[in-house]
């Protein structure tokens, strides 16, 4: 996993609260049949996606080795696997990113 983790990966407590700053920006997408929130914040180093967010989606877990993710606030949260290539669009433009869960 030390070529995905290259630097302690980093979520601001923006994107952990659903907060919106001057860093933020909340965009609809689409995710199979479902419409969803995307939370576009600078502050975070990875993409990161809720537990129920990724039932509702049925997205299918990869397992990895825990690891730590720094928030902003000092307190570690803690990720168990990851999702691969999840396809979405954004503003009609499709992307398909690995998400942490």
């Amino acid at each position: 996993m030390g070529d995905i983790l290259e630097h302690r990966p980093e979520i601001s407590l923006h994107a952990l609260l659903d907060w919106s700053s001057y860093k933020t920006m909340r965009v609809l997408a689409k995710s199979g049949a479902h419409m969803i929130v995307v939370f576009i914040d600078s502050g975070s180093t990875h993409n990161f996606i809720s537990n129920k967010m990724a039932t509702m989606l049925q997205l299918t877990v990869i397992p990895t080795k825990s690891f730590n993710v720094k928030v902003a606030n000092g307190e570690p949260l803690q990720c168990h696997g990851r999702f691969e290539n999840v396809p979405n669009h954004l503003q009609e433009i499709p992307f398909v990113p690995t998400l942490y869960a």
